[in-house]
């Protein structure tokens, strides 16, 4: 027999509220962010379930998640079946496909103060660079020698929590962070990242200058922190989101 989630799931706690779960939004996070119809699982191997979700406004307007939404969305969507439910539980009647499901607990949650913590995402303008795997390649006396080299690494946000002041972390927050991270650092570059990158080198190492080289490849990684405000308290947790990867191609010369 399959357990149903538990309702004290939609509960959880966020900078000293409430956060009133929808049941349908309980049961996608307690099932590992399956969806409630259909059953497939929506995870982002980067950010989590959150950001694999698509996210509107009430008036039916889709809403770039981690750019322009709120810090919880009106609705949202699977990107496999498009069933579309309330991100939160209210008093209205959700609608779903021309169907309608009465909140039986509408009145208890009416009287539920939620007070939901503020954040603001600061970027760093100095990149960290650490070097992650090396090799040593030989290139006989005077030969010039062409090698080609490629690397694929995962665009990871590494959030250091730290020591939590208060109660924790409401786990889709810290989702919700870690799209807003990316957001941010998509708007500054100008540009989208994907789950992962591939950089592919080709360099030419001459045999006539030295017979070794190391090849170095070193991560490039954003830097920044998170200004977390809750119960007239301010927090600070770094964080750090993986870029690119480079290749370094250091000549190696004789003592």
């Amino acid at each position: 027999m399959k357990n149903k989630p538990s309702a004290l799931f939609g509960f959880l706690v966020s900078g000293g509220g409430i956060i009133p779960y929808s049941e349908e939004t309980i049961s996608f996070l307690a099932s590992g962010y399956k969806c409630p119809n259909c059953s497939h699982r929506i995870l982002d191997r980067i950010l989590g379930g959150w950001s694999g979700l698509n996210s509107y406004s009430t008036d039916g307007k889709k809403l770039n998640y981690w750019r322009v939404a709120p810090l919880f969305p009106d609705l949202v969507e699977c990107p496999k079946c498009y069933y579309r439910w309330k991100f939160l539980r209210d008093s209205q009647t959700i609608t779903n496909d021309s169907s309608s499901v009465e909140n039986p607990q509408s009145q208890q949650i009416n009287s539920i103060k939620t007070d939901q913590p503020n954040f603001t995402i600061h970027l760093e303008q100095e990149s960290e660079r650490n070097r992650t795997s090396s090799e040593t390649v030989f290139v006989p006396p005077g030969v010039k020698i062409t090698v080609k080299r490629s690397r694929t690494v995962e665009h990871t946000v590494d959030i250091s929590w730290g020591e939590l002041k208060g109660r924790s972390l409401d786990l889709g927050l810290k989702d919700i962070f870690g799209i807003s991270i990316k957001g941010e650092i998509e708007k500054k570059r100008g540009r989208s990242y994907k789950e992962s990158q591939t950089s592919e080198y080709e360099v030419e190492l001459n045999g006539e200058k030295v017979s070794q080289y190391n090849l170095v490849w070193t991560d490039i990684w954003c830097k920044g922190f998170i200004e977390l405000t809750r119960n007239n308290t301010i927090q600070m947790f770094p964080f750090r989101f993986r870029d690119s990867s480079e290749l370094e191609v250091i000549p190696v010369e004789k003592n």
